[in-house]
């Protein structure tokens, strides 16, 4: 949910030369609103495709590396 609060706050400001991206900062355990990977990763796509990109980094010990790594793919951005 908060990561697509700031994804949606850059959508409207997309242009060629601008460049927006969202950084998220997440155990990424998504546990309120979409939790399947599939579908979380179909939105982080969609809003690729308008323009704002998203990369991740994960945290903690034992962070969702999968939800992760398919968020940063499918935002074509990158994962850490």
């Amino acid at each position: 949910r908060g990561w697509l609060t700031g994804a949606g706050s850059l959508a409207p400001h997309t242009a060629a030369d601008v460049l927006s991206r969202v950084i998220l900062l997440s155990d990424g355990c998504a546990n309120h609103g979409l939790t399947e990977v599939p579908q979380i990763a179909a939105h982080v796509s969609e809003l690729a495709q308008a323009g704002v990109t998203t990369s991740t980094y994960g945290l903690g010990r034992h962070f969702n590396e999968q939800l992760m790594v398919e968020m940063a793919r499918a935002g074509r951005g990158n994962s850490y």
